[in-house]
């Protein structure tokens, strides 16, 4: 069980009669004491607690109220609770929740929290854009207006209409949590249809086609990098378009049989108690690379790939991905120069070309989605690129068709 209390520290007499008032905060049998800056007598102290304060000591308890309510909303919001993450929040400067910034850094620290590094990274970087668009930016400044004005902005500084979805998102996280906790009005909200709607940016074709994985597959690699960077990506696109992060987080024991058992590291949290197992059919491909590039111990506990090991922090293990990442992104591209193909070729364009070569196979979207393990189709359809531009054209001749039953008739008379 966790306490707050207010605590006269008369331990050690200030010259002017008085004591400090702290926040006393206990924790399995472990008091942490802070400071409230307000130095009370003994006598003040008792009678800051009474019904009717006197004027002169209003002020003084309203500051204790204050910091006696910001420990308490605290305490309920790091969970599990540890005093380094209270400390950092309590001390810092006064809580002022008109403030974007304020919201901002409390949300930021939540996902540092819960390891999630990558959003807390992408919002500070979206909160250090806002404050250099406005500083000291509160939430009743922001209409549809400041929007417009914020978007136009970053679009001039050279960013992509996509970052900007990216940082206005994170901003309208960031006012239905004011909303959500009573901070500011709802009158305020101008993310709706009618004021602005967050921009979507033009999603790049990223898939291959089938010739250019053909050639992907019977290239002769030139250097071990090329080899190594080869085989990942074809692991990556015959096991569901699997990303690196989670390639690299799989285990002996995910093996059963001929499938991969997983869960994707990136929706895990989301859909806590009701996990999203994806299952991966082991070809022989999927077989020569274990084999090839993965670790001689196989126990049940020990990761397929030497990319992670036991004992890393989550902020280790997210180093080791962005390497791997880097390395195979390096390597590729030295293929996609000697293939000379007019698509950049990325970890990620195997996901995408794992999607679109089964979208162009038959396989409903349905099927697709629960192999790529979305939550929705809709971010499914996202995925699945454009026929290749040949197809097109055949599909446009066979609108002329009516053309050839014309010349047939022709040569019969």
């Amino acid at each position: 069980m966790i306490t707050v209390k207010l605590f006269h520290d008369t331990r050690r007499e200030k010259v002017t009669g008085t004591y400090p008032v702290k926040v006393r905060i206990t924790s399995d049998r472990r008091s942490k004491y802070y400071e409230t800056g307000v130095n009370l007598t003994e006598a003040e102290f008792n009678r800051i607690f009474m019904t009717r304060v006197p004027a002169e000591l209003q002020e003084r308890k309203e500051i204790l109220a204050e910091a006696e309510s910001k420990a308490v909303y605290l305490l309920k919001d790091i969970k599990p609770f540890n005093f380094p993450a209270f400390e950092r929040r309590f001390l810092q400067k006064s809580f002022d929740g008109s403030f974007v910034e304020t919201i901002f850094n409390e949300v930021i620290e939540r996902f540092r929290q819960q390891d999630r590094i990558g959003t807390a990274e992408s919002y500070k970087v979206g909160l250090r854009k806002l404050l250099k668009f406005k500083p000291r930016l509160r939430f009743e400044d922001v209409d549809a207006t400041f929007l417009y004005k914020f978007e136009e902005w970053m679009l001039e500084q050279g960013n992509s209409i996509t970052t900007v979805g990216i940082y206005t998102r994170a901003l309208r996280a960031i006012f239905n949590e004011a909303i959500e906790r009573n901070l500011i009005s709802k009158e305020y909200y101008p993310f709706t249809k009618r004021r602005y709607q967050v921009p979507t940016g033009k999603s790049v074709k990223k898939a291959l086609p089938l010739a250019d994985i053909g050639r992907i597959y019977h290239y002769e690699t030139k250097t071990p990098q090329e080899e190594k960077a080869k085989a990942y990506w074809l692991f990556s696109y015959f096991a569901n378009g699997m990303n690196m992060a989670d390639i690299a987080r799989l285990k002996y024991k995910d093996i059963s049989g001929d499938f991969i058992h997983f869960e994707r590291a990136k929706t895990i949290r989301s859909m806590r108690g009701n996990p999203k197992v994806i299952s991966v059919v082991m070809n022989d491909d999927i077989r020569l690379i274990m084999k090839k590039w993965g670790n001689w111990n196989k126990t049940k506990d020990n990761y397929i790939f030497p990319i992670l090991e036991a004992g890393l922090t989550s902020a280790q293990e997210r180093e080791r991905i962005k390497d791997l990442i880097w390395r195979i992104n390096k390597g590729l591209k030295s293929i996609a120069t000697e293939l000379k193909f007019d698509k950049p070729l990325t970890t990620y364009t195997a996901r995408h070309s794992f999607s679109t070569v089964l979208k162009r196979s038959g396989a409903s979207v349905e099927f697709i989605s629960e192999s790529l393990g979305h939550r929705s189709v809709q971010t499914t359809a996202h995925y699945l690129d454009s026929f290749e531009d040949d197809m097109k054209k055949k599909y446009s001749e066979s609108l002329l068709g009516f053309m050839e039953n014309s010349i047939s008739k022709s040569a019969d008379k």
